[in-house]
């Protein structure tokens, strides 16, 4: 295999790598955040589709609290997948470790305000717009509400968002240090020639 073809590869290894563990993660994260929220609709009788704004700002705090959760499994859950899978990162010890888990926090906190305005946000500006549900793939298919179509939009915005993050900041690999030359040798005595 040669170098260009090898890196070929090992770039659509990586690519289906991060899109497996992404995988994962979303149901990880989204379907703790649905059970939350199917859980608790129940319990407290809140209507997701609701417009009443009584209603809706229930809501807003089930939404907001599930969408934490879920976040925080999916975040727990995807930090060694990503690191020994995805990026093959071999840096190991409890320093280097705790960095790159720190970076790791970092970043997706950033991709986790993103989420939570389009987790929150968004489904309530759609109902209040008049978003009406809809059926993907036909009746008994998966019901597009507000929320569902959200959590769609929400996994493909923060895939590509981190993926380049994860790989230039976060995992990054640490390039081999590369020793001094050492100066040349001259006779004792003797000055080096100008120049060196």
């Amino acid at each position: 295999m040669t170098p260009k073809t090898r890196k070929i590869w090992n770039g659509f290894w990586q690519f289906i790598a991060y899109s497996l563990v992404g995988l994962a993660t979303a149901i990880i994260a989204y379907g703790t955040r649905w059970l939350i929220l199917d859980i608790y609709a129940k319990i407290y009788k809140l209507d997701l589709q609701s417009t009443n704004l009584a209603m809706v700002g229930g809501s807003s705090v089930l939404r907001t609290v599930a969408q934490t959760v879920g976040w925080i499994a999916g975040l727990l859950f995807s930090f060694m997948p990503y690191k020994v899978i995805v990026f093959r990162n071999k840096q190991w010890g409890w320093k280097p470790v705790g960095q790159q888990f720190l970076r790791f926090f970092i970043s997706r906190i950033l991709c986790y305000f993103l989420e939570l305005f389009l987790a929150v946000g968004l489904p309530v500006a759609m109902q209040g717009a008049g978003y009406k549900a809809f059926w993907l793939f036909g009746e008994g298919g998966i019901n597009m509400t507000a929320d569902n179509l959200t959590i769609v939009i929400s996994v493909f915005l923060v895939t590509a968002i981190n993926f380049p993050i994860g790989k230039l900041l976060v995992f990054k690999k640490k390039r081999p240090e590369t020793p001094e030359k050492p100066a040349p040798a001259t006779p004792e005595g003797e000055e080096p020639p100008a120049g060196e």
